[in-house]
């Protein structure tokens, strides 16, 4: 089946949701896609569990890799 859009937002970010949200503003047709499950982006927050009672969050963002080596080494 094709699907026929006004509108393709490749990414669910915060920039392709704030598209999104401008383009159902103005009623336009529109499909947001992301390779992701969640939407968020580098906005997202992960939880690492380490046992069943230790887990910790880690966010993504600009400082991603900085943040990343950061909780690992906790």
């Amino acid at each position: 089946a094709s699907t026929t859009v006004d509108l393709l937002i490749a990414g669910a970010g915060p920039t392709g949701l704030g598209a999104a949200k401008r383009a159902q503003e103005q009623k336009a047709d529109f499909l947001l896609v992301d390779k992701a499950v969640e939407a968020g982006g580098l906005a997202s927050t992960a939880t690492y569990r380490l046992i069943s009672l230790l887990s910790f969050l880690c966010s993504y963002g600009l400082s991603f890799i900085n943040s990343l080596r950061y909780c690992l080494r906790k």
